[in-house]
């Protein structure tokens, strides 16, 4: 599911396992030192959610390309922060780049193209 999509629905069970698909924000991507804990946006251009990861990740995982998370949701009435469990880029898996459709068009970032 989109950010957009989860925002906009809801949640039903904050239990329960999601995949997020969506863009690594740009300058978002942050790992702390000493450790394997990592934060980043993921963003369809719309709406934005914090993810948090801690584990190795992916080599082809890079900000402004699309990954897709598996995890869940810290609070199902305030769905803004997910910990990954899974996390696969857009190198990773086809299944990816096949099913991530951005809802918005012609999007600009620093006056070029994203899409």
């Amino acid at each position: 599911m989109q950010p957009a999509e989860i925002l906009e629905a809801g949640i039903i069970d904050d239990s329960t396992q999601i995949y997020l698909i969506g863009i690594v924000k740009p300058g978002t991507l942050t790992i702390t030192p000493g450790t394997q804990d990592h934060t980043f946006t993921i963003t369809d251009f719309i709406h934005e959610i914090t993810v948090h990861f801690s584990g190795i990740l992916p080599a082809s995982l890079r900000e402004g390309e699309t990954a897709r998370i598996e995890g869940e949701f810290i609070d199902e009435y305030n769905p803004t922060t997910f910990i990954g469990s899974t996390i696969m880029a857009a190198h990773d898996s086809e299944a990816t780049k096949n099913v991530y459709q951005p809802r918005s068009r012609n999007i600009l970032v620093n006056n070029k193209s994203v899409l």
